[in-house]
């Protein structure tokens, strides 16, 4: 298979996952408002912005750590 028919596999199938994620994240989100209303879905929110927030914080100290450590190995 050549290197551009393999490129282009690869991108239809990272588009078709990334599109049926965001289809599927949409339809949980719908069904969650739905089920917890506006008050319940603003903490549902606001609970998961803080996470990832704190997620991103500490997954570029460990990014930072786990290179040293494995370049001196």
């Amino acid at each position: 298979m050549s290197t551009a028919r393999q490129l282009v596999k690869s991108t239809g199938y990272l588009t078709a996952s990334r599109l049926s994620g965001d289809l599927l994240y949409f339809v949980f989100y719908v069904l969650l408002s739905r089920a917890f209303g506006r008050e319940g879905i603003g903490a549902y929110s606001f609970a998961l912005e803080l996470t990832s927030t704190l997620f991103i914080v500490a997954d570029y100290g460990l990014s930072v750590y786990l290179v040293r450590e494995l370049s001196r190995r």
